[in-house]
């Protein structure tokens, strides 16, 4: 697959009382070597992780994992601004960028092939995951919208970018709920890990 994909781990945590989520056990690895995994065996060549809070603590893991690291200098300022920092580290000749967030670690990667073959058939659309109807991740981002992406002023984050392009939204349905369980606080990661994965958002 042509297009990067690009795991947003900038955030401090701070829902789960201290630890760094990308460091936290879970498969015999961590969240990011799991998100990692599933991205690679999806078909994903290219990853870019984007750190923040802690951003040393992270570092060396993505490194042995193969993945390129880049700061968001400005993670305190939320998910838009490590969003701008992902596009940023994209290789020139990117046709689109695809996004997924660190605290999913329950992601499959047949979801992940579903996104991006929807987006190769259209790939003018911003595919979305979705679970009856509920919009999670990964998404897929166009080239075009990069410029947009970058500068555009979206009080309320990513989301304002695509209800802006509403009508190129594309739902992509998968039989997934790990594309929307949020693992933020130690409660929901307990339930992770007892295998219990119902969606959170």
């Amino acid at each position: 697959m042509a297009i990067p994909a690009v795991i947003l781990a900038a955030g401090a945590s701070q829902r789960m009382g201290g630890p760094l989520k990308p460091l936290l056990p879970y498969a015999g690895g961590t969240f990011l070597s799991a998100v990692a995994a599933t991205l690679r065996t999806g078909g994903c060549d290219e990853i870019i992780v984007v750190l923040g809070c802690r951003a040393d603590e992270v570092r060396g893991a993505a490194a042995a994992l193969g993945l390129r690291a880049v700061v968001n200098d400005a993670w305190q300022t939320g998910m838009l601004s490590s969003l701008r920092t992902g596009v940023r580290a994209l290789p020139p000749a990117a046709p689109g960028m695809l996004v997924t967030l660190v605290d999913l670690p329950a992601l499959q990667p047949a979801t992940v092939r579903a996104v991006a073959t929807a987006w190769q058939a259209a790939p003018n659309c911003i595919a979305v995951a979705a679970v009856a109807g509920r919009r999670g991740h990964p998404v897929i981002f166009p080239r075009d919208l990069f410029t947009e992406l970058l500068t555009g002023v979206f009080p309320d984050g990513p989301r304002g970018l695509r209800r802006a392009h509403a009508d190129r939204e594309l739902l992509v349905p998968v039989d997934d709920p790990g594309v929307m369980t949020d693992i933020d606080t130690p409660a929901a990661y307990r339930e992770l890990l007892a295998g219990r994965t119902e969606g959170t958002r």
